[in-house]
């Protein structure tokens, strides 16, 4: 297994292409442009793990500031969950690093799967006004009135200062 967040222009096609379709292949994951994937892969801001030359599983993120990131998809092919794929690339994505990540889900596992890496609950109210105003800002309508009326969302924070 190997984790890539850097790509040759030349790799970008296929291996977004194959983002796009685990995406599509997963109900519980927001839909996600191809051209937003290929902005991710151009960024540095999609982190790719693979087995042998197969997309096994991705975080696509993006920054919010010079301070804060949000992770957006993050995602496992099924046969690979439960054997520490999901943790070693989300650890590959904030260890080290001197940010602060959000993420926001309705899905009890992932809450549960990145508190065990130190995330913890936090609220909109609770972050910088400049990184909440982008944060909602940022967010699509649907996406707004999905987290917010229909299924609410729990927003988590990995903050390396706290």
């Amino acid at each position: 297994m190997r984790i890539r967040s850097s790509f040759h222009e030349s790799e970008i096609h296929k291996i977004s292409n194959a983002v796009f379709r685990l995406i599509r292949s997963e109900p519980e994951l927001t839909e996600r442009k191809l051209k937003e994937i290929k902005m991710w892969m151009r960024r540095g801001y999609l982190h790719v793990i693979f087995k042998n030359e197969d997309v096994i599983g991705f975080i696509g993120k993006d920054r919010l500031d010079d301070e804060y990131d949000e992770i957006l998809s993050w995602f496992i092919k099924k046969r690979y969950r439960g054997k520490g794929m999901g943790g070693k690339l989300l650890r590959r994505v904030v260890e080290g690093k001197k940010r602060k990540y959000l993420v926001s889900t309705f899905q009890k596992k992932v809450m549960d799967a990145v508190t065990r890496y130190g995330f913890r609950k936090t609220r909109v109210a609770k972050l910088p006004l400049r990184v909440a105003i982008k944060y909602v800002m940022k967010k699509r309508l649907s996406s707004i009135m999905k987290h917010s009326f229909h299924t609410r969302s729990t927003l988590m924070i990995y903050d390396t200062d706290y």
